[in-house]
């Protein structure tokens, strides 16, 4: 489930084996309206959900973070996961969550401390990005985005790829891993910027269909019309929080089947 939290992510995985994982929360940099305590948590009470068994944040930004802290602070949450990587600068999402797990006991889980073969959960999801080699000596460290954690699931014949905000350059060093078969179902890099979604991506994985979630008029500019006219262009079942609210991906292990969900908690900036 995309989760419409505006200019911002937030997705919730329900595992066939009756598991929750969210990944991302929403947010606003300004920090303005808790989008965790008014969006995210009622979705989630909506659909019975008390227990979250991971919390997820992608990357240290305030629209991907901010909303996971009423989440971390009032739900049973099984582990928190994170990249271990923050911004210095300024108190910080990634910083505050990681306090608020330490004062509640939940077991905190960072790149360095997966195993090797970068599995993040015992639920079918799997880091593919980034990898020590690339934090050693790729990464541009002024670039959050790019460090952001591009996550894998899988079920039967049918894959998920969440990849944060990533850009085309980090696309380029992926897609050839990210190849492999099975239906995909790819969420858009970095809400449909122009710098991102790119065609040697597209060509390279051909997603069955493709999530862009982002705010209603947002100041950014997404979903870029570059990145839709590739989405056409390629014939690319494609869906928007802007315009649907929430999108609903279910998947039978062979194919996908998106559309909008019976609840409707919408967001728009």
């Amino acid at each position: 489930m995309f989760i419409d939290v505006g200019q911002g992510s937030s997705t919730l995985l329900g595992c066939p084996d009756g598991s929750t994982i969210l990944v991302d929360g929403g947010g606003y940099h300004d920090d303005a309206f808790d989008l965790g305590r008014n969006v995210v948590a009622p979705f989630l009470w909506y659909l019975g959900i008390k227990k979250v068994d991971a919390v997820v944040l992608s990357h240290d930004h305030p629209d991907h973070g901010y909303g996971l802290r009423f989440i971390l602070s009032h739900f049973h949450v099984g582990s928190f996961c994170q990249t271990g990587i923050h911004d210095p600068s300024t108190p910080s999402p990634a910083t505050i969550l990681a306090e608020i797990a330490a004062q509640r006991g939940i077991p905190r889980k960072t790149l360095e401390l997966l195993p090797t073969d970068g599995t993040l959960t015992a639920h079918g999801l799997s880091i593919r990005h980034p990898s020590p080699g690339y934090l050693a000596s790729q990464w541009d460290q002024k670039n959050l985005n790019n460090v952001s954690m591009v996550i894998e699931a899988l079920h039967g014949n049918t894959r998920l790829i969440l990849p944060g905000d990533i850009d085309e350059s980090v696309e380029q060093l992926l897609a050839g891993d990210l190849s492999r078969g099975g239906e995909l179902l790819l969420a858009a890099p970095h809400h449909g910027s122009r710098h991102a979604t790119s065609a040697a991506l597209l060509d390279a994985v051909k997603p069955k269909g493709l999530v862009l979630s982002c705010g209603y008029g947002n100041r950014f500019g997404f979903p870029h019309e570059s990145v839709l006219e590739r989405l056409r262009d390629r014939g690319v079942e494609t869906h928007r929080t802007d315009l649907e609210g929430a999108i609903w991906a279910v998947s039978d292990g062979h194919s996908w089947r998106l559309g909008r969900p019976d609840v409707q908690l919408q967001v728009s900036d």
